[in-house]
């Protein structure tokens, strides 16, 4: 039987190149640039599939007050309702100036804001696959990152999961997996681990 190959991720110096980037003051100030930055730290940090990323609205984020974190609720495969959790410090900027921008735009009939996606586009529509894929696309070519796809952000929070020991159950069930079958494939050891394990 076939070896699945392992999924490409991020490794650590592109994972520093792309955080180092997510944590530089935005300039200039501008919904795109707001909400690029966002989303990207939804995929990195959440795990979260590009569609899920693209259906997510403002009134998905609820705030754990005690624990400092955003509750995000996810509609994801099959249409299956889930929880992404985040630091409020990670994404609060981003999330401010978006909400802020959106409730500016023009309203619904009846009054209510009509735009609620976070991944709008400046014409009011909510963004294409093919946007986001270009967008990251377009970013990693500007930060020297070889790599390429949205998956691969999904497939590095999995990677980042395992290496700082979290539970593959919680992994599962972040990441929304049918079967931790699927969750196992961020679980393989590297060379560099099982030199690690040999070491300590």
């Amino acid at each position: 039987k076939a070896k699945k190959s392992d999924p490409e991720y991020l490794d650590t110096n592109e994972y520093e190149i792309l955080t180092k980037y997510l944590n530089t003051p935005i300039k200039p100030k501008s919904f795109i640039q707001y909400r690029n930055r966002l989303t990207l730290k939804l995929l990195l940090f959440t795990g979260l599939r590009a569609s899920e990323v693209l259906g997510v609205k403002l009134e998905d984020f609820h705030t754990m007050k005690e624990e400092c974190v955003y509750k995000i609720k996810i509609l994801g495969k099959g249409n299956k309702e889930r929880y992404a959790y985040i630091p409020v410090d990670t994404i609060n900027n981003e999330l401010s100036f978006i909400k802020e921008y959106l409730s500016s735009q023009t309203t619904s009939q009846d009054g209510k804001n009509s735009l609620t996606h976070i991944n709008q586009t400046t014409k009011g529509r909510v963004m294409l696959r093919g946007e986001l894929y270009s967008m990251i696309e377009n970013l990693f070519k500007k930060l020297r990152i070889k790599k390429r796809g949205v998956h691969l952000l999904r497939h590095t929070f999995g990677k980042k999961m395992v290496q700082k020991n979290v539970n593959l159950s919680t992994i599962k069930e972040l990441m929304g997996h049918e079967n931790i079958q699927t969750t196992m494939i961020y679980a393989r050891s590297d060379e560099g681990s099982m030199i690690r394990a040999m070491l300590t």
